[in-house]
């Protein structure tokens, strides 16, 4: 690898893990504060390479009779329709010159018990001049909500808005993915259960789904019709690590079609992309990003962990499609059969993965020094930091006894980075407070053949294996089980089988 590009791959390993504004269940990342052990060890709430921002998980979802005020929940703010008056919990937008014929969702595909609260709803009409931050977010939040989502991982909460007047709800696909049942909560605490989806795409990472309208009605923000310039103020609304109804500032970066997502960031997604300079976090997925006049003009979907202020949103105009496509499709039901299971891997990965080719292989055989980085999950409990040690000087040993240098201080130009990940899961039997240890690998590296701009390749792995199980006492005092030690030799083992195996072939 060149020395040129060594900082920005150092900063990509570092940075590693997915933040998937989720506003629904997992991707998000955070520094972890355990004590440190030896090596390059980096602490994450997630280990994709990519982050995305996501619905956080970790919140206690309070009696249905809570309010807004006493929730644990986590809000994301979604702007809505403005007006040169003040907006308020009936507010109706509609962006096709207040003709209903034009709106995205025909109104014979509701339920005819929907007309009398449809009635309800008012039109603003979009404002001549740009508001005012102070205005904007007063006409944005009515038409907010906060998705919480029951599935047998548990809770989750995640970010969404209203975009018709028939209770279309729009959020990202992983707000609502392997989801069981759902609620949506507005600013003024009302409540109402997610009657079903009309419509997913998990290429786009959108949903769109339904609820069923409240007497009063209900606000609706209006979708751009087109693409946002360059340079364009814009305005995120969410809940950033359950800070709820937070809203930052930032600008239009650059505006990205999928092939150059796809090439320069090896990203599987459809449809174009806005990069912005507005920061998000996990908590922000499927909350609205806004223009000064009140318009959508993205969704807050994802942000890179390797870079400053790299955060991405799928255009207004690909929910205004999904919205389209929404008004023709039959309700189904929430279901985890139904609502399948993003291919997180594939979608995040910044490496693309050739250890199975002859290149691969080549690759692996020439490796002559590795830059060992080991990960973990912000929520494993090891106070002393006696596991991440342990695991550190098994991969440590097995790099040697392959004949391969390992990297102390700067690496070189040349070497390969060998990611450890580990992970503490809390066991469901057993004494209480029992983590089992879990622990996967893979080697990076670059490859000058690479037709694309990202030259990083993937060219070994060893799948995720459970190694152990700690007590709570046990591990508070540093002391963990002897049979680790067999189990993570024989672990990393195989990185010294394939690359002796690669210089054979």
């Amino acid at each position: 690898m060149g020395q040129a590009s060594q900082q920005d791959n150092s900063q990509l390993f570092k940075g590693m893990g997915i933040a998937l504004v989720a506003v629904g269940v997992g991707y998000y990342f955070l520094n972890g504060q355990e004590a440190p052990a030896p090596g390059p060890i980096q602490g994450v709430a997630n280990n994709e390479v990519v982050a995305s921002p996501e619905a956080s998980n970790n919140a206690v979802i309070p009696p249905s009779g809570g309010t807004a005020e006493s929730d644990q929940f986590k809000h994301r703010v979604q702007p809505t329709g403005i007006n040169n008056g003040p907006v308020t919990s009936n507010t109706r937008v509609n962006t096709a010159d207040n003709d209903p014929s034009q709106m995205a969702v025909n109104p014979a595909a509701v339920a005819a018990e929907t007309e009398g609260e449809m009635e309800n709803s008012t039109e603003v009409e979009i404002p001549d001049a740009e508001l005012k931050l102070p205005e904007l977010i007063a006409r944005v939040e009515p038409a907010v909500v906060r998705i919480n989502t029951r599935s047998s991982d548990g809770y989750s909460i995640g970010s969404g808005y209203v975009v018709s007047a028939e209770g279309l709800i729009a959020t990202n696909y992983h707000v609502i993915e392997g989801a069981k049942e759902a609620t949506v909560e507005f600013v003024d605490g009302t409540r109402i259960d997610v009657t079903g989806f009309r419509h997913y795409d998990t290429e786009l990472d959108i949903a769109i789904l339904q609820i069923d309208v409240p007497e009063e009605g209900l606000t609706v923000l209006p979708l751009a019709d087109e693409l946002p310039q360059k340079g364009a103020s814009v305005v995120a609304f969410g809940a950033p690590h359950g800070l709820s109804f937070s809203t930052t500032e930032g600008i239009i970066s650059a505006i990205r079609e999928q092939e150059e997502m796809q090439n320069q960031l090896q990203l599987t997604l459809k449809g174009t992309w806005l990069q912005t300079s507005t920061p998000i976090s996990p908590g922000n997925s499927g909350g609205p990003l806004m223009d000064l006049f009140g318009r959508v003009v993205a969704m807050n979907t994802m942000q890179l962990a390797t870079g400053q202020n790299l955060n991405f949103a799928v255009s207004a105009v690909d929910v205004q499609a999904m919205v389209t496509e929404a008004g023709d499709k039959p309700l189904q039901e929430l279901s985890p059969d139904k609502l399948e299971t993003m291919d997180r891997e594939v979608k995040r990965q910044l490496a693309r993965n050739i250890e199975d080719t002859d290149r691969g292989r080549e690759l692996l055989a020439k490796t002559d020094e590795i830059w060992l980085v080991l990960i973990y999950e912000q929520s494993s409990f090891d106070p002393t930091g006696r596991v991440r040690e342990m695991i550190y000087a098994h991969a440590e040993t097995a790099v040697k006894r392959s004949g391969v240098n390992l990297s102390f201080g700067e690496p070189s130009g040349d070497a390969s980075v060998m990611i450890v990940r580990l992970d503490m899961e809390y066991a469901r039997g057993g004494a209480a407070g029992t983590q089992e240890v879990f622990v996967d690998a893979f080697l990076i590296c670059e490859d000058p053949e690479q037709t694309t701009a990202n030259k990083l390749v993937k060219i070994w792995t060893a799948e995720k294996s459970k190694v152990g199980s700690v007590a709570p006492q046990a591990v508070a005092r540093g002391m963990v089980p002897q049979s680790m030690n067999s189990t993570l030799q024989r672990f990393f083992n195989k990185f010294r089988a394939a690359h002796a195996r690669a210089g054979r072939e």
